[in-house]
């Protein structure tokens, strides 16, 4: 009888591990939508510059990057944000000292 139950318990102990072998590894990542900071100038060109929307990151990202390079949050250009808060708050403050 305990030859039986033992077989019985190694072949549910071989039976989870190949389980385990064949399930999928999940990696959980924070998508953020990148910020328009500034447009820089060059030759009558205006180049947007943007950084990452991450919070704790804030650093710059280009138009052809996946994810960003530092924090490695994935960018969704899809949802892109064309004017940060700050971005915004300049521009207003610029166009109050236009027109005073």
């Amino acid at each position: 009888m305990n030859v039986v139950v033992d077989y019985e318990l190694s072949i549910k102990a071989i039976n989870i591990q190949e389980r385990r072998k064949h399930m999928r590894k999940l990696k959980l990542v924070r998508i953020v939508k990148p910020e328009l900071v500034a447009y820089l100038c060059h030759n009558d060109e205006r180049l947007p510059d943007y950084r990452c929307g991450n919070p704790d990151c804030g650093y710059g990202v280009a138009e052809e990057y996946v994810a960003c390079p530092y924090c490695g949050s994935e960018l969704d250009w899809k949802r892109l944000d064309e004017r940060s808060a700050e971005f915004k708050k300049l521009m207003e403050n610029r166009k109050l000292k236009l027109v005073d």
